[in-house]
């Protein structure tokens, strides 16, 4: 059961539970974890620039 003392803050913990239910919400979550989770990338090339990390652009040092 949610109760409020009135009815502006009833509709505030509505439109609250509803911003986290959305879709675009968990998408910008998932993003956040992929970041700080590890899950990092990195891809070896044959030019002489230095590999860069796909999620944060993080150089590889000693990869040339």
């Amino acid at each position: 059961i949610l109760c409020a003392e009135n009815r502006k803050e009833m509709e505030d913990w509505i439109s609250s539970l509803k911003s986290v239910q959305s879709r675009e919400h968990y998408e910008t979550a998932q993003f956040n974890v992929e970041h700080f989770s590890g899950m990092h990338n990195w891809y070896a090339c044959s030019h002489a620039r230095p590999t860069f990390c796909n999620v944060c652009r993080d150089s590889l040092s000693g990869v040339t």
